[in-house]
């Protein structure tokens, strides 16, 4: 999922408050925003009220796909951590 913040730039503790949450497994800044992964049966809403309830004012929300970049990447990655 992306997440632009109101006044078009991330809040600087906006990482570090999703990154709390046990069902956010991946978060990373994207552009004027954020791409969260979310784990288990989270959704979308699950994540903007979460974000609302600390304080945050949500500008947009867009459910996106990995490409097949990422997946190689994460797929790479994961690769070395077990070796």
């Amino acid at each position: 999922i992306w997440i632009a913040f109101e006044g078009g730039r991330v809040p600087e503790d906006a990482l570090l408050s999703l990154r709390s949450l046990p069902w956010v497994a991946r978060t990373e800044p994207e552009g004027e925003g954020i791409i969260c992964t979310l784990t288990g049966d989270a959704k979308a809403p699950d994540l903007i009220s979460a974000l609302v309830a600390a304080g945050y004012r949500i500008e947009e929300a867009k459910k996106r796909s990995a490409n097949l970049e990422e997946i190689y990447l994460r797929y790479v990655h994961s690769g070395e951590e077990s070796s």
